[in-house]
């Protein structure tokens, strides 16, 4: 967790330091123009009901900056019985329920994003006996 939130403090920092605006007033972007991008580590499925794994949500206007500060942004699953999603802003805890693949959404105004995510249960082993 710590590493994604320091790639993402630095995504932003060097993402944010750009010196391309005109001088003058800079109106603030328009995140109903842009998209989201999501930092979802790990792209191996998800092996045990109630694993979880950290998204991070990052709204980008229509250039692909940043906006900040981070609009609210919203989080569903499309199959909770595959995996449900609860979310502070623009982080999202996503937990493994069943087996299968869903797509988690993230929307801010009209800025959109997703990621597929996988969970494929390992088979336990059942000792059995014969008579």
């Amino acid at each position: 967790m710590r590493r994604m939130a320091a790639f993402l403090c630095a995504t932003l920092m060097v993402c944010g330091c750009r010196d391309d605006h005109p001088s003058g007033p800079v109106n603030p972007p328009d995140p109903n123009s842009g998209s989201i991008a999501i930092v979802f580590p790990l792209s191996t499925p998800m092996t045990s009901a109630g694993e979880t794994r950290t998204a991070i949500g990052v709204v980008l206007d229509a250039n692909q900056t940043p906006v900040t500060p981070t609009p609210t942004i919203s989080w569903t699953s499309g199959s909770p019985s595959v995996a449900t999603v609860n979310s502070t802003g623009a982080i999202a805890t996503i937990t493994a329920v069943g087996d299968g693949a869903t797509t988690i959404r993230a929307t801010s105004g009209s800025a959109k994003g997703s990621i597929t995510v996988t969970v494929h249960r390992a088979a336990t082993s059942a000792a059995g006996s014969t008579p």
